[in-house]
């Protein structure tokens, strides 16, 4: 891509930042617990620069956040907990776990395994999307119990309550910009900087009145510049035992399957899409209008000045600031993560389905066309086990393999649901993990042809045996109530028609 070409706005940088620094401060502190200083905010500082600096300059997709998450955290702490004992340099470890983890990673985009993702679908992203928000919710939890033994009971139930003000706070701004109140640019501002704003005004709420008698512990920070612990930025990776160099690489395959999962997971955000507004032409959404993404400015500019102003908050004075933000206030962003993550998620609208009242329950609803409701109680009930068990695992020091049980889940939905479900009842309970515009670029849906996603009287593709059944009228994409992805799904029919009719003019 020309790097002269850079049409850019400086929100693009900020809210990049934003969506970079918040998190990544979160699981400084959650990791600076859980590993004895080992990685601290300086640490994950560098490494959300290192992320936006090379794609960047190297991507073919520059304008792409990279930053740590719940899962990869889970994993840094149980490897710790894991080597630490044995006498093992827990740093030089983990970076032969990120050598091996390198070639392999190479491997992968050698044999360009992305395309794999045309057998991952919604019931393994829901399950993965699930455990990730309850893991930001119990370390929201974690942070909070770990203040009676650091600053006593007042200070505990101080915190306990900036945390639940910040969620409040944070699930309110979200809302506002999903409702209809106040003018559009009044609606995205709350949306986009609600959250950060939020973080700074609790930050000073705990000095107002006698809540500033009461002593809060804070973010944990180092010198400018400087990591965490007394060393240098540079890991002697070679002072480590041969052994050990060979025992990183079971553990870089784990980290290898996260990486591939996580990474290709759709948890995007669409905060730096342009979109535009497009009547709905679904039966069961006349009059409405969903947002479809019209295009992204995708150049390297964005991305790099985020990653340079990410630099500016390891400097003196910015960590001085950061120092002053309440753990509270780092439990009640985790709160807000694992809150939103829930309320968007597929097996969340599915529970909130079955508690329903069946006489209010709109005849619109999805759901609704299958007639066995005990089928919409099973699938539900298979999800919550896949959840359980990669759950109970990162409770124990075997969480290190949690990632093999997300793995585990495609070929659970590829080989057995079939079996047990007809295929109206995956078809309105599953869906493929992205819209048919983006399943494109992998190859397609496993067992969905692109017509089956355009076209809904087309038929269905039985699973596993290649073999379409007849078609069903009732049987819709419909698993995936998002205006978002329905807008490309829209566009992308309008584009294939309008290509169909250049074929017949060109003929």
């Amino acid at each position: 891509m020309d790097l002269s070409y850079t049409p850019v706005s400086w929100r693009d940088g900020e809210l990049t930042k934003d969506d970079s620094i918040l998190p990544a401060l979160a699981f400084s502190l959650d990791m600076f617990e859980k590993t004895h200083m080992s990685f601290g905010v300086n640490e994950v500082l560098l490494a959300s620069v290192l992320g936006a600096v090379v794609f960047s300059l190297f991507a073919a997709q520059p304008l792409v956040i990279v930053g740590v998450t719940g899962p990869i955290t889970v994993f840094n702490y149980t490897v710790y907990d894991i080597m630490t004992p044995r006498g093992t340099n827990y740093l030089a470890f983990m970076a032969w776990i990120g050598i091996w983890s390198l070639i392999m990673h190479w491997v992968l985009a050698v044999t360009n395994s992305c395309n794999g993702l045309t057998y991952v679908t919604r019931f393994s992203c829901d399950i993965f999307g699930f455990y990730v928000a309850f893991i930001y919710i119990q370390k929201g939890i974690q942070v909070l119990t770990r203040q009676w033994g650091m600053a006593g009971e007042a200070s505990a139930y101080l915190s306990i309550m900036v945390a639940l003000l910040v969620l409040m706070s944070g699930f309110i701004c979200g809302w506002i910009g999903d409702s209809n109140l106040f003018k559009r640019p009044v609606r995205k501002f709350i949306e986009d900087y609600g959250t950060p704003l939020t973080i700074i005004f609790f930050t000073g709420f705990v000095h107002i009145g006698h809540m500033k008698n009461v002593k809060v512990e804070t973010l944990p920070t180092t010198k400018a510049f400087f990591p965490t612990l007394d060393r240098g930025w540079l890991v002697h990776f070679w002072d480590i035992d041969v052994s050990d160099i060979f025992l990183a690489v079971p553990f870089a395959m784990l980290l290898t399957i996260l990486f591939w999962f996580d990474h290709n997971a759709p948890f995007h955000t669409a905060a730096l899409c342009v979109t535009r507004q497009v009547a709905d032409d679904d039966e069961i959404n006349k009059g409405k209008s969903v947002r479809i993404n019209d295009h992204v400015v995708e150049q390297r500019v964005s991305n790099l000045a985020q990653g340079l102003l990410t630099v500016g908050t390891m400097t003196g004075p910015l960590l001085v600031v950061l120092n002053l933000i309440p753990q509270a206030v780092m439990a009640g962003l985790f709160f807000i993560m694992g809150v939103q993550a829930l309320l968007s998620n597929g097996m969340t609208q599915k529970l909130l389905f079955l508690a329903q009242d069946k006489k209010l329950t709109p005849s619109s609803e999805p759901l609704k066309r299958i007639e066995r409701r005990l089928a919409i109680w099973v699938f539900v009930a298979i999800e919550l086990v896949g959840f359980g068990a990669t759950f109970a695992i990162t409770q124990t020091i075997a969480a290190i393999g949690f990632p093999v049980f997300i793995l585990l889940l495609i070929p659970v939905r590829t080989f057995l649901l079939p079996r047990w479900f007809t295929p109206l009842e995956l078809s309105i309970l599953d869906a493929p993990t992205a819209s048919p515009f983006t399943m494109e670029s992998v190859g397609g849906a496993y067992g969905h042809s692109p017509e089956d996603h355009s076209n809904n009287d087309s038929g269905v593709l039985e699973r596993g045996r290649g073999l379409r059944t007849p078609p069903d009228p009732r049987v819709e994409e419909c698993a995936v109530e998002d205006g978002l992805e329905r807008g490309e799904a829209l566009e992308l029919g309008t584009m294939r028609k309008t290509m169909r009719r250049r074929s017949r003019n060109d003929g």
